[in-house]
């Protein structure tokens, strides 16, 4: 039986701004959320979860140098 490699493509980083406010002074950042791909010809949002199997996919091919994750916009 053979393992059939999963297709991603058009990875990239997903963020949300976050605003605080205490002691009336308003603090904003920058979090990554998740990752934006088609996953097997499917848009899927995959949040950055260790317990996320499609999350788990698209870091190890990143981390194997297969796929390139671009920075949120």
């Amino acid at each position: 039986m053979t393992v059939q490699e999963i297709e991603i493509k058009n990875a990239q980083y997903v963020s949300q701004t976050i605003s605080v406010t205490l002691d009336d002074v308003e603090k904003t950042t920058e979090v990554i959320t998740g990752i934006n791909c088609l996953f097997n010809g499917e848009e899927i949002n995959a949040p950055i979860e260790d317990t996320n199997r499609h999350y788990v996919e698209i870091k190890r091919q990143a981390d194997a140098g297969t796929i390139t994750i671009e920075d949120a916009d």
